[in-house]
């Protein structure tokens, strides 16, 4: 067997179908990821309009952990922490700050907790004055596949957010 995981010979994960495991077996040669997303939205006085979309993908095995934290981003851009994974191919990013509030936010705090926006930003580095790709408001989260996470950048728009990482290693879609 290589040191280098590889997919079976002349698979294509875009034409083939993924690989079932039977109950209890485990996957071999590869790693799998699975993603479902079920999306409503309803105008006032119409019936919802629904997005349900899913994939499962096979990538091959790293040797890396998936790599999941907390921190706390403020308004400077700083890199992507993505710890310990060489190879950073799936990202999620979950604006944490509004998420297990036990007491009822008064006014003042629910206008704070709603300006609390994560910014992303891919990119060489950024000036100060440079505006976010993407924002993540609180309680939403951002997915992506990475060609390079070192070209990834975080900063709270105003206040200090706070965010769930979680990286998974895989192949760099496109990269």
């Amino acid at each position: 067997m290589s040191d280098t995981p590889q997919l079976p010979k002349g698979f294509d994960v875009d034409k083939d179908p993924i690989p079932v495991t039977a109950k209890g077996e485990k996957l071999k040669d590869n790693d799998r990821l699975t993603a479902q997303l079920h999306l409503a939205h309803q105008t006032t006085g119409e019936d919802p309009s629904q997005v349900m979309v899913s994939f499962s993908h096979l990538i091959p095995v790293s040797g890396d952990e998936p790599y999941s934290r907390r921190a706390d981003i403020k308004g400077e851009w700083t890199p992507l922490d993505t710890g310990w994974v060489t190879q950073p191919g799936h990202l999620v990013l979950r604006n944490i700050t509004s998420t297990g509030k036990q007491v009822k936010a008064d006014e003042d705090e629910k206008r704070k907790l709603q300006e609390t926006i994560l910014e992303i930003f891919v990119g060489a580095t950024p000036k100060k004055s440079t505006k976010g790709h993407w924002k993540v408001l609180p309680g939403r989260f951002f997915v992506g596949d990475t060609c390079d996470a070192s070209r990834v950048w975080v900063r709270a728009k105003k206040h200090t957010v706070k965010l769930r990482i979680h990286v998974i290693p895989g192949d760099r879609v496109g990269g």
